[in-house]
C-alpha cells in the first residue's frame, strides 16, 4: 500500500513535466528550424529563444532533481520496510530459539527454515508489490491513450463551409 501511494505521487511528478517538455520542444524545434532562421538574425531573437530555452531547461532540471528525490524516498522505506520483517522474523525466531516465552523451543534447522522461508515471502511480496506498481504506473499512461481511442469518429462529409472574401487588405 505504502509503495502504490508514493508510485501515485512519483506518476504525478511525471505528468506535471508534460507540459514543460512540450514547451521545450516547441521552442526547441522553433528554434533551430532551417525557416525560421532569416527571421531570428533579422529580428535579433537569438537571446529571447535561448533565455526560454534555458528557462524551461531550469524547470526540467528542477523536475529531474524533484523525481530523483521521490524515487530515492520510495526506495528507502522500501528498503527500512524490508529491513523491518527481516528483523522481527530474525528476532522472533530468536527468541524461540534460546527461549520458551513465545511457544515451544525451535532447532537450529527449524530457525534456518522459518527464518529464510520468512525472507523469500517477504521478497517474493515485494516483488509482487512492485508488480503491481508498474502495471498501475502503465494503467496512468495508458488512460488518456484509451480516452483518445473511445471518441467517436464524426462524419465530415458534406460539411464543409467555404467563405468568400470580395476584398482582403492588410494594414
Amino acid at each position: 500500500i505504502l509503495r502504490l501511494k508514493l508510485q501515485n505521487k512519483y506518476d504525478a511528478l511525471i505528468q506535471q513535466n508534460v507540459s514543460i517538455n512540450r514547451k521545450y520542444g516547441y521552442f526547441f524545434n522553433t528554434s533551430l528550424a532551417p525557416e525560421n532562421q532569416k527571421e531570428f538574425r533579422l529580428y535579433n531573437l537569438s537571446d529571447i529563444m535561448a533565455n526560454k530555452l534555458n528557462r524551461y531547461n531550469e524547470q526540467i532540471a528542477d523536475w529531474i532533481v524533484s523525481l530523483k528525490k521521490a524515487a530515492s524516498n520510495l526506495e528507502i522505506l522500501d528498503s527500512v520496510f524490508s529491513a523491518l520483517i527481516t528483523f522481527t522474523a530474525f528476532s522472533y525466531n530468536a527468541v524461540r530459539l534460546f527461549s520458551r516465552s513465545f511457544g515451544a523451543l525451535i532447532s537450529i534447522g527449524r530457525f534456518t527454515l522459518i527464518y529464510n522461508s520468512t525472507n523469500t515471502i517477504m521478497l517474493n511480496m515485494q516483488i509482487i508489490a512492485k508488480e503491481i506498481s508498474q502495471i498501475n504506473h502503465a494503467a496512468v499512461h495508458l488512460a488518456p491513450w484509451n480516452d483518445f481511442i473511445e471518441l467517436k469518429d464524426e462524419d465530415f462529409s458534406g460539411s464543409e463551409k467555404t467563405a468568400e472574401f470580395e476584398s482582403l487588405e492588410f494594414k
